[in-house]
């Protein structure tokens, strides 16, 4: 196993624990066709931006709560399939 392989696994089971506990997976009707979705949403922009790194396909945005900066990211549809059938392992 080479270097990078090794430290794709550490990633990938860190990102994981973190959809766990703090992101959400479901499956939701959108524009009239069910649609699945994987998101992250973090005050802390470090974990959002390594799964963005990981996982480049994601829709990431910023947004004000509660006068506090949220980071978003977003996975639809095939998008969110193929990053979390990739985690599966480490889920």
């Amino acid at each position: 196993m080479n270097d990078w392989s090794r430290r794709r696994g550490q990633l990938q089971g860190y990102l994981a624990g973190v959809l766990d506990g703090e992101g959400s997976f479901g499956i939701y009707m959108a524009k009239g066709t069910w649609q699945g979705r994987a998101s992250l949403n973090m005050q802390d922009p470090e974990a959002v931006l390594l799964l963005k790194v990981l996982y480049p396909l994601g829709h990431f945005s910023v947004r004000i709560k509660d006068g506090k900066q949220v980071f978003y990211l977003v996975y639809s549809h095939l998008n969110a399939f193929e990053m979390v059938e990739d985690m599966i392992p480490f889920l």
